[in-house]
């Protein structure tokens, strides 16, 4: 599997880290934070009340569809006019709209803030830190939306790092390896997932599957052939579940086509039909539906043959499930899995390790992300995951467009004149 990044590098942009940094300091070398951080404005305060303002309304622009999402998720709610219903989503939507605000808004002014302190530009400090510093805004988003954005964060900024690691050599990417990786990953994350929800544990994990756990009690129920829980027969129970995910992963593929050719479908119908009923929509409702089918199956085997239900079970139906990832590879299901077995193995943390619990590192950790996906943004928009660069471009209403088209700008124009002393 080859290296692709998002988008084409720009002519001239080197594809390593080292050469970028050279080529960044000399386009920066002499520029004040209104020539590359807020070209529009060359005062710093009217800058920062443009971004607030260009935030704000691109904050209400992006998160609206999410809460639309929330309220079909649950409609009964909604369509029954439940007046709490209504007011806690009012309320996570103004936070949200807050938090999208308090964001942009405190990157403008912190960059403005580091150039002055460092005196001018450099590679790792000129978006990062800001960046950084911009995402503790995440403390102002509500507890039920902050993991939410908290993961697609973590997950995004895996891919990211994934791909650079690929260009730089680190690593070479092939279906068989991620297959293998994602095998391994998923059958530690089963047994984890079945362990945790034997012994109610109530740690927050996203994963789109998550199995049941052991029987507690067994003293009042029907003598059963098959031990694992579930309702009906192994059969039923496997093809209800594979039905179930199959339809999800349907649902998902046509909300990403809806949103990547909302203004085409709008004009003619035809090119959602031409764009769903694809190849790619078929790899991922096999490759969902598959690991639903294997994983319920495994499981029922392995406690019919042993009389009993253990995690172990999980573990092996997992690594035999995560085959189906070889339908349709894909390195955000892989770093969700990584990212969930580490927030699941935090729970066996020793006491002394107390210090990680009490401390807000998932959202310290959020920060450093934000610094690394907006650098990415800005400076390295061809390897940048897509859904970052349209999140920000709406949030901010094209402002981190802006710094990109600012800072390539000055590419080209010390380009010009390597061409002019040659």
């Amino acid at each position: 599997m080859a290296v692709v990044p998002s988008r084409p590098l720009p002519p001239g942009i080197p594809a390593d880290w080292a050469g970028a940094r050279r080529l960044f300091e000399a386009a920066t070398k002499g520029l004040k934070c209104g020539d590359l951080v807020h070209a529009r404005h060359a005062s710093c305060s009217k800058a920062a009340l443009d971004m607030l303002g260009a935030s704000l309304l691109g904050s209400v622009r992006f998160f609206f569809p999410f809460y639309v999402v929330h309220a079909a998720m649950h409609s009964k709610k909604a369509l029954a006019g439940d007046k709490d219903f209504y007011k806690d989503m009012a309320v996570y939507y103004a936070r949200s709209i807050l938090f999208g605000a308090t964001m942009g808004t405190t990157f403008c002014v912190s960059s403005c803030i580091m150039v002055r302190l460092v005196g001018g530009f450099a590679f790792w400090t000129a978006l990062l830190v800001p960046g950084s510093i911009s995402g503790l805004s995440i403390a102002v988003e509500h507890i039920y939306r902050r993991r939410i954005v908290m993961n697609t964060f973590y997950n995004m900024t895996l891919d990211y790092l994934y791909l650079r690691a690929q260009v730089a050599g680190l690593v070479r990417r092939t279906a068989a390896a991620e297959t293998a990786a994602f095998m391994a990953l998923n059958g530690l994350l089963l047994y984890l997932l079945h362990k945790a929800g034997s012994k109610k544990r109530s740690t927050p994990v996203f994963w789109f599957f998550i199995p049941d756990g052991e029987r507690s009690d067994q003293s009042n129920e029907p003598k059963r052939i098959c031990p694992v829980p579930h309702k009906g027969t192994c059969w039923e129970s496997a093809v209800q579940a594979t039905a179930k995910y199959s339809a999800v992963a349907a649902a998902l593929q046509a909300l990403r086509v809806v949103m990547n050719r909302g203004g085409q479908i709008a004009k003619s119908p035809n090119v959602f039909f031409s764009h769903f009923l694809s190849r790619k929509t078929a790899a991922g409702i096999a490759s969902l539906g598959g690991y639903v089918l294997l994983y319920k199956v495994v499981r029922c085997v392995l406690g019919v043959r042993q009389g009993a239900d253990m995690c172990h079970h999980s573990a092996v139906a997992g690594l035999i499930a995560g085959s189906a990832y070889w339908l349709q590879p894909n390195t955000t299901i892989l770093s969700s899995a990584l990212i969930a077995i580490i927030r699941l193995l935090l729970d066996y943390l020793p006491r002394r390790a107390e210090i990680l619990v009490k401390w807000p590192m998932p959202e310290l950790l959020f920060a450093l992300c934000n610094g690394i996906l907006i650098h990415a943004r800005c400076m390295d928009m061809a390897h940048c995951p897509k859904f970052i660069v349209h999140m920000l471009d709406t949030a901010t209403r094209n402002r981190s467009q802006i710094i990109y088209d600012a800072y390539m700008q000055q590419v080209n124009r010390i380009q010009f004149h390597k061409q002019n002393h040659t």
